[in-house]
């Protein structure tokens, strides 16, 4: 081995540390109240940490109360978070409903799609569209400061 590989080959790990480090301390936690829903997300290197705000209490994203009667998903495309939920009778049977929510975390809107099995198809049942806001940030998108 050169020394110039030597040298590369010692200071890549470090270099990937420091990178891992700086993405996850240098990364402010966005707050976003969206109706009914608040969440935390926190940026990171390779994917963003999204929680969801029950009372006091913070809860991962898209992890069911009751595994056994449903069973979630969560993709991270973009700058949206989906979490897919299949609601089941039993674990092992065909699930009934499907529930679909997609937080865009830039754009500040929640999406709710909720779909019962029918007729051998998905039927959409509900569609809700929320729009979100930041608490700690002051509303400007009308040109105008509101402060409260």
């Amino acid at each position: 081995m050169r020394r110039g590989q030597r040298i590369t080959a010692r200071f890549l790990p470090a270099l990937f540390t420091a990178v891992l480090m700086f993405g996850t301390t240098m990364a402010e936690a966005l707050h976003l109240d969206c109706g009914a829903k608040a969440f935390l997300v926190t940026p990171s290197f390779l994917a963003p940490k999204i929680q969801q705000i029950k009372g006091e209490n913070l809860v991962d994203y898209c992890v069911e109360d009751d595994p056994v009667s449903a069973t979630s998903t969560v993709s991270f495309p973009g700058d949206e978070v989906w979490c897919v939920t299949l609601h089941h009778i039993t674990p092992d049977s065909r699930p009934y409903a499907k529930s679909r929510m997609m937080l865009n975390y830039q754009s500040k809107f929640l999406y709710e799609y909720d779909y019962i099995w029918q007729n051998g198809a998905w039927n959409l049942t509900r569609k809700h569209r929320q729009a979100c806001v930041d608490p700690d940030q002051p509303d400007i998108s009308s040109g105008y400061l509101i402060t409260q």
